[in-house]
C-alpha cells in the first residue's frame, strides 16, 4: 500500500503570527498559488482580508454557504465531517500554506466541512467572486485549484478504501505516517506531530476506535516505534511504521 501526502513534506514551523513580508513567500510555496509571479502574487494578496481566529473559534461551519476561500498564514485548523447520524470524521489538520473552500469560486455550494483554530490563527479570506475573478485572470489559479482539488478526492478514495480492506493497525500506521510527513516537526528523538492530536482524534482519523488505537499505541511505544503524551504523538521510527502500513496479509 502506498502511502500518498498531497501537500508539502515536514516543515519548520513560522515563530510568529506578526509576518508581512512572508506573506507572499507563504502564498508562493502554496499548492493554490504556486507558479504565480511575484507581481501576481501582490495582486492575489491585495484581494484578500486578513482575518483573526483564537483557539476554538469555527472558521467556516459545515453546511452554510461557501462563501469564501481561506489559507491559512499562521496557526493551526482541524477540518472535521459530521455523518448523516451525527458521528464526526477528522478530515485533516491544516498550517501556514493550506488552505480550504475552493468550492466558494462556484456559486450555490455549501461548505462540505466545518474548520477549527487549533491555536490564535490567522488566515487570507478571499470571497468567492473575488476567487473567480483571480482564477479568469490568472489561468494557473483555476489549474491549481483544480490538481488541489482532484488530489483531496484521491486521498479520501484512498482512506475509503483503507477502511475497507484494511486491518485497523495498518490503517492506523497510515495515518500517522500522512500526519508525520504533513505536520511533522524534526527533533533530534524523532517526528513530532506538531499539532494537538488525542487519541479519540487518531481514531477519528484512521476510522477505528477509541480502545483499539489505545491498544495499538501502547504496543508501539513498548516496540520503541512512538511515543505519545498529552496529545502529543513522536513518530520514533518512520521505517516500522512503514513496515506496518505496508504489510501485506
Amino acid at each position: 500500500m502506498m502511502v500518498i501526502v498531497h501537500e508539502e513534506t515536514i516543515y519548520r514551523r513560522a515563530t510568529s503570527c506578526v509576518m508581512i513580508d512572508p506573506i507572499l513567500h507563504i502564498l508562493a510555496d502554496s499548492s493554490v498559488f504556486q507558479g504565480l509571479s511575484e507581481r501576481e502574487l501582490q495582486d492575489v494578496r491585495e484581494a484578500a482580508t486578513m482575518r483573526r481566529y483564537v483557539a476554538g473559534e469555527l472558521m467556516v461551519r459545515q453546511g452554510d454557504p461557501a462563501l469564501a476561500f481561506h489559507m491559512l498564514i499562521c496557526g493551526h485548523a482541524k477540518l472535521v465531517q459530521v455523518t448523516p447520524d451525527g458521528h464526526q470524521v477528522l478530515i485533516r489538520y491544516a498550517r501556514p500554506g493550506h488552505s480550504f473552500g475552493l468550492r466558494s469560486a462556484l456559486s450555490g455550494f455549501e461548505y462540505s466541512l466545518s474548520a477549527e483554530a487549533i491555536d490564535d490563527s490567522r488566515a487570507l479570506v478571499w470571497y468567492g467572486e473575488v476567487l473567480a475573478q483571480l482564477m479568469e485572470r490568472y489561468s494557473r489559479i483555476a489549474f491549481n485549484g483544480m490538481r488541489v482539488m482532484t488530489l483531496r478526492n484521491v486521498e479520501m478514495q484512498l482512506r475509503y478504501q483503507e477502511l475497507l480492506t484494511e486491518p485497523v493497525e495498518q490503517r492506523v500506521a497510515q495515518a500517522l505516517l500522512r500526519l508525520s510527513n504533513d505536520m511533522g516537526q524534526k527533533t533530534k528523538e524523532g517526528i513530532l506531530i506538531d499539532v494537538p492530536l488525542s487519541r479519540e482524534d487518531l481514531a477519528e482519523y484512521s476510522g477505528t476506535t477509541l480502545y483499539s488505537v489505545s491498544r495499538i499505541l501502547r504496543q508501539w511505544e513498548n516496540a520503541g516505534v512512538v511515543r505519545t503524551g498529552r496529545e502529543r504523538v513522536l513518530v520514533r521510527s518512520q521505517d516500522s511504521l512503514l513496515d506496518i502500513a505496508t504489510a501485506t496479509i
